[in-house]
């Protein structure tokens, strides 16, 4: 579990209190499925992982969009809870654990812990509003701008998570990003070639540089003026994951 701020240990433990079980996940399967009744909701303890949506192919072959990309102590499944039924499907990333809530979690806490309930829902509208900047940018800009303004995002949240990737004036930033080529075509709307093609771009004039499992953003301040990123305030201590 994690925590934006501190939570007084009665906060602590309604949350530990609410967790059922712990399930462990290898890359790349499938965490939640369509169609699955019941569960959650749930966090992501530990590792990377994505909710995505599949449309048909004109070749027969599901085209896969992902929709988010889940970082650790990211809450997700939460319609799951309220419908008792998957919608979108959430595969692991890298190899992943999972904290499955009791399903009375929301309304326990609503009554129980309300300054919890509240800062959980303020982060998730805050979540929300994140995903609408970026569908704006996937819709209205070119590949290189699409790319720069996804890993900017990522970074901030992770930043948000370990104060050693905060940003800081001038300097090359290294963060961990085990989303590969494909996985980016996938979330951006790109083909392989064209995320290939703009990633050679980035690192041409300077600006990020993918490597396995490694991104190194070489020089924050212009890639953000490069595509337009404009970061929400932290506000770090409204934040709430679970």
């Amino acid at each position: 579990m994690s925590l934006f701020r501190p939570f007084s240990p009665a906060d602590l433990g309604f949350v530990q209190r609410m967790i059922t079980a712990r399930r462990s996940f290898a890359r790349e399967t499938d965490i939640l499925r369509v169609g699955e009744l019941g569960g959650g909701p749930y966090t992501l303890w530990d590792g990377w992982a994505y909710l995505y949506h599949e449309l048909p192919g004109g070749d027969g072959a599901p085209r896969r969009q992902i929709l988010e990309v889940l970082l650790p102590g990211d809450v997700f499944g939460v319609g799951v809870a309220l419908t008792g039924r998957v919608g979108n499907p959430v595969r692991a990333l890298t190899a992943s654990i999972v904290c499955v809530h009791d399903q009375r979690v929301f309304s326990r806490m609503f009554t129980e812990r309300p300054e919890l309930a509240f800062g959980l829902m303020e982060t998730m509208a805050r979540d929300a509003e994140r995903t609408y900047g970026r569908l704006a940018v996937i819709g209205q800009s070119p590949g290189p701008q699409r790319i720069a303004h996804l890993i900017l995002e990522i970074w901030h949240r992770l930043a948000q998570r370990d104060p050693a990737l905060q940003p800081a004036a001038g300097r090359e930033v290294r963060v961990p990003f085990p989303l590969q080529r494909r996985h980016l075509a996938a979330a951006l709307g790109m083909s392989g070639t064209h995320v290939a093609r703009s990633l050679a771009k980035l690192a041409g004039q300077g600006l990020a540089r993918l490597q396995p499992d490694m991104l190194m953003i070489l020089d924050p301040a212009a890639l953000c003026q490069y595509c337009g990123y404009d970061p929400m305030p932290d506000e770090v201590g409204r934040r709430v994951m679970l």
